[in-house]
């Protein structure tokens, strides 16, 4: 029935198949690992420039709030000279209201 040149070809034909099959399948292993160290050593990375970024927004916060601290000292200082507080107030009837009378 069948020859023996097309039982080697197909014995041939399958021992390719298995060895392309298991080498690509290890491949594949192999640079999915890869692929995975380089997300966490990028993952790492933006960690660490998000972490210095933080110590610098809060290195800058501590001085503002240093200045913030000093401005409002100075200002209870020169507010302590009056007793009571300060309003100035300009009261003009506009737009044709000018003989309006408020009644308690």
């Amino acid at each position: 029935m069948c020859s023996t040149r097309v039982l080697k070809s197909l014995v041939a034909f399958v021992a390719a198949a298995v060895m392309v099959c298991s080498y690509s399948a290890a491949t594949f292993a192999q640079s999915a690992d890869q692929s995975q160290e380089a997300k966490m050593r990028v993952l790492q990375e933006r960690i660490d420039a998000l972490t210095k970024d933080l110590k610098a927004m809060q290195t800058e916060q501590a001085k503002t709030t240093k200045s913030v601290a000093t401005v409002d000292k100075a200002w209870n200082t020169f507010i302590k000279g009056f007793f009571g507080t300060l309003d100035v107030s300009i009261d003009e009837t506009t737009k044709g209201m000018s003989d309006m009378v408020a009644y308690h």
